[in-house]
């Protein structure tokens, strides 16, 4: 063996600087912050000493098989003296992770001892390699041994046995490494190289060094490489984490955004969307009065009206996913409202899906939007009856929950404590994906084919639910079903005598004065027909500027102003509080196809009322009626009584 390795030892040198090489490579192409621990910080380090030292053992290579060079032999030195630096770097910087092991060495020590083995080898001898041997590798290679030891027993993070058998292999590897490169040097005249030295190590022990070097390298180089994996892989779980809060505040940015966005848009369009509506609606009404029972342009002018009506719910869905619609909310009964539309859910369902109703008998109250509410219910039911196309069964529950902190299934996540009342939408359809699940609240997401769906339905209720600090959650898989639930938190107080929806009917004719401001030109002109068909005085304005200059001008006394709240130079409001203010009794009422965010608590000055565009000839006419009537009402009122009829006379 002796023998072999002493005709072969160009083999070992190879070997040994292809380690330390690909260990350097190893170590360099990892990032240097490697998850959360210390060790990662200082390996770059050693990736410098393992790439110069291998470098250095490919240099001695060349001499052994070429003799020696006068170039080649100082360039070796210089890379052995820079490796052997970096090597007693990274030994000090691994005591620092260490409180036993930290004052071992002080941060001035690298250079003090790189200062001393420069001028002694400056000093002149045959042997220049020694010094940097002695002084820098042997301290270098144990501080690092007893840094990476140390670090083992004081970092709870290391809770992999895999990162720890790796540092306790690099620790004993490079131990080995220092006492093999540090204390067997070269053959030199003085002590201790004179004694100790690679010819005698090959004497005793019957293997050239670079041989047992190697084998250190190797075990470096392995335990690294598996170390730095480790390593890698916890940085990677640590980005994901994260990231993942991020990811969702990007999500929920995004989704911000996109509502914004559709807000802009709805906000543009439907005003004048509305207005057009609005005209077509009103002059329909004028056609189908004008066309008896068996004419055959009825059903035809009964399309035209189906179509607005279609138009208008889809405006409506756009205004409540942005949250701009004007609602009245009340203390209300959601089994009521459940019960009422329950027969129009079963002709909306069809023979094929059955339809069960579970109204708890005591649900509580909540304080909601009547409109609102029933367009939740609708939504989802539409989005149940389109999950069961060859049908199935719908489930409509009501029950009480009380959220106290303890976890409960089928919660949605972050609703904090209180009570609420629960409406369940149960269908035994195809149900959905976690993929589709995550999107399912998005505006325009839609599953169904095209021409079938808008994408709008579910983002509308999420908006509605949110708006009355709600929430919704919902459950499903694929060909099980889905649940929805909406929690809404339960009102105060008992709820209103009025059945949702309930319209009392009165009179629409009259003969008082009606201010009109509206921008529109065509659809001034259908309001000012249809009122004054019925026998009403009518003055109109296009601009607010326009609407003030006449009520100042007029002599006539102004019963009502009917004023749209969105007008080119002004808001409807401010017009309305500045002729009130100069005609005092003045009733207004508003009309609008986008309030802009506008709450029914917003409108309610000199008793006014909001008309929504579109709005049909009949709303109009007995939404006008009520304020004539309540303000005679009101006169009536604060008249003095009749003589002889005063208080205590008989």
């Amino acid at each position: 063996m002796r023998a072999f390795w002493i005709a072969n030892l160009d083999v070992a040198y190879f070997f040994y600087g292809l380690a330390f090489v690909v260990a350097g490579l190893l170590i360099a192409v990892q990032r240097r912050d490697l998850g959360d621990h210390r060790v990662s910080r200082v390996v770059a380090l050693l990736a410098a000493f393992a790439g110069l030292h291998g470098l250095h053992e490919w240099s001695d290579l060349w001499e052994l098989s070429r003799g020696y060079d006068p170039l080649v032999h100082p360039v070796g030195v210089v890379l052995l003296t820079a490796s052997f630096v970096f090597l007693y770097e990274f030994g000090r910087s691994a005591c620092a992770m260490s409180r036993p092991a930290s004052r071992l060495a002080s941060r001035w020590s690298t250079a003090a001892l790189t200062a001393a083995c420069l001028a002694l080898m400056a000093a002149g001898g045959r042997e220049p390699e020694v010094w940097p041997r002695y002084l820098l590798a042997l301290p270098g290679g144990l501080l690092a041994a007893a840094g990476l030891g140390l670090h083992i027993g004081e970092n709870p993070a290391l809770q992999s046995p895999m990162a720890r058998r790796c540092l306790k292999a690099d620790a004993v590897a490079l131990g080995a490494y220092a006492l093999l490169a540090g204390l067997v040097v070269p053959r030199a005249d003085f002590f201790p190289a004179s004694v100790l030295n690679e010819e005698t190590f090959l004497r005793l022990c019957g293997l050239p060094v670079p041989v047992l070097r190697s084998l250190c390298a190797v075990a470096v180089a392995a335990a690294t490489w598996r170390l730095l994996f480790f390593f890698s892989r916890e940085a990677n779980e640590r980005l994901r984490r994260e990231q993942a809060p991020r990811e969702q505040a990007e999500s929920k940015l995004l989704q911000a955004q996109k509502l914004e966005a559709v807000g802009l848009l709805a906000g543009g369009m439907a005003h004048d969307f509305n207005n057009v509506l609005t005209t077509i609606v009103g002059y329909n009404y004028f056609l189908l009065e004008g066309l008896s029972p068996e004419s055959p342009l009825r059903p035809l002018s009964l399309e035209i009206r189906k179509a607005a009506d279609l138009a208008a719910s889809l405006t409506r869905q756009i205004l409540a996913v942005t949250r701009k619609q004007v609602v009245q909310p009340k203390v209300m009964e959601a089994n009521s409202v459940i019960h009422e539309m329950a027969k129009m859910f079963r002709r909306l369902l069809g023979e094929n899906i059955k339809l069960e109703v579970h109204a708890h008998p005591s649900a509580w109250p909540v304080k909601m939007d009547c409109g609102q509410l029933e367009q939740v219910l609708m939504n989802l039911v539409v989005n149940a009856r389109d999950a069961m196309p060859h049908g199935g069964r719908l489930t409509l529950a009501t029950r009480n929950v009380a959220v106290d902190g303890r976890r409960q299934a089928h919660l949605p996540a972050g609703i904090p404590e209180g009570h609420y009342l629960c409406l369940e939408v149960h269908d035994t359809g195809s149900g959905m994906t976690p993929e589709v699940q995550a999107k399912v609240f998005e505006p325009f997401f839609t599953t169904k084919e095209v021409g079938r769906g808008t994408g709008l339905g579910l983002s509308t209720v999420q908006g509605i639910v949110k708006e009355y600090r709600g929430h919704i959650a919902v459950a499903s898989e694929p060909g099980k079903g889905s649940v929805f639930r909406v929690f809404l938190p339960r009102a105060e107080g008992g709820a209103e005598a009025l059945v949702p929806g309930e319209v009392r009917k009165t009179g629409v004719e009259g003969h008082e004065t009606i201010l009109v401001v509206e921008d529109n030109a065509a659809l001034r002109a259908l309001v000012k027909r249809i009122l004054r068909e019925k026998g009403y005085r009518v003055f109109s304005a296009p601009t607010g500027e326009e609407a003030l200059s006449l009520g100042r001008r007029l002599k006539e006394r102004i019963d009502l102003l009917l004023c749209d709240l969105i007008l080119p130079d002004s808001h409807g409001l401010a017009v309305a509080k500045e002729l009130c203010a100069a005609r005092p009794g003045l009733k207004v009422a508003y009309m609008s196809g986008y309030p802009g965010g506008v709450l029914a608590s917003d409108l309610a000055f000199n008793g006014t009322v909001l008309i929504e565009k579109p709005f049909s000839p009949e709303a109009l006419l007995d939404a006008l009626r009520r304020q004539l009537d309540a303000k005679r009402a009101e006169a009536q009122a604060k008249a003095p009584p009749l003589p002889g009829l005063g208080s205590g006379q008989t």
